[in-house]
């Protein structure tokens, strides 16, 4: 059941940010109302890497709210439903890392399952990866600025854990600062794996998801290695879905997949 017992009241949450907890692994969820918001960077953003400003902003319109895990799936909870470790770095509360995307998509079919059969989950619900569109809107959060809290790149190690301060390894989720609607760990520490096929363009309109395949998946948010501008919200790279890396990991969305 739900935090007070009630399944229907976790359907949607009653404000930006409010939070719920999936018993059965502790893993904790923030609200993402629905609304609508520009992707992508203005052409002069500072931290821009080469050719990043000739992808266009496009406008996208997420209709559903969505619920988004506050920090990145650990390797305790990976193996909880997974029962094994594959991580480079060890740690219960570091994320996993070395997890391909399909691994990533079966850890959430998996999760789902488990879920549900506790009772846990509203019909038309399930755990997905998040789309690049909706990582991207849960990362800014309202903020149309480079980072979730402005444009100055000194103030994100209060953020994120990142090439200046990561000691380059993996560290323990939740322990910076989380943006305005309670997520962590959105900028840096892993890259996080999306459901979105890579194109060069964004895609914009209502609840957009590359689906047609290419030869890459998408993932956002930089990591431990990378410098302060990869780490913006709007900064994007991509990874062959069976590459399994010390820098990626996933976050999970919980998500209306049907009326």
């Amino acid at each position: 059941m739900c935090q007070d017992g009630k399944p229907d009241e976790m359907v949607a949450g009653n404000q930006p940010g409010a939070e719920r907890m999936d018993s059965s692994l502790q893993l904790k969820l923030c609200w993402c109302p629905p609304g609508k918001f520009v992707m992508g960077n203005p052409p002069h953003e500072d931290g821009q890497y080469d050719g990043e400003d000739i992808v266009e902003q496009v406008f996208v319109t997420i209709s559903r709210g969505f619920w988004m895990g506050k920090v990145p799936v650990t390797q305790g909870q990976w193996q909880q439903i997974c029962e094994s470790a594959p991580s480079q770095f060890s740690g219960t509360d570091l994320p996993v890392e070395m997890v391909s995307w399909e691994e990533a998509t079966g850890f959430c079919q998996k999760l789902t399952q488990v879920v549900r059969e506790l009772g846990e989950l509203p019909p038309g619900w399930e755990y997905r990866l998040p789309t690049e569109a909706q990582w991207e809107y849960a990362c800014r959060s309202d903020w149309s600025t480079a980072y979730c809290f402005g444009n100055d790149a000194k103030k994100l190690g209060d953020y994120a854990w990142y090439e200046d301060n990561s000691d380059f390894k993996t560290r323990e989720v939740g322990k910076k600062k989380p943006n305005s609607w309670g997520l962590c760990d959105m900028h840096g520490n892993i890259w996080e794996w999306c459901s979105d096929w890579y194109q060069e363009g964004l895609q914009g309109g209502v609840d957009p998801e590359v689906t047609i395949p290419t030869s890459h998946r998408v993932v956002r948010g930089g990591c431990w290695l990378v410098v302060a501008g990869i780490c913006r919200s709007a900064s994007r790279s991509r990874s062959v879905p069976d590459n399994r890396f010390d820098f990626i990991g996933l976050r999970v969305a919980l998500v209306q997949v049907e009326d």
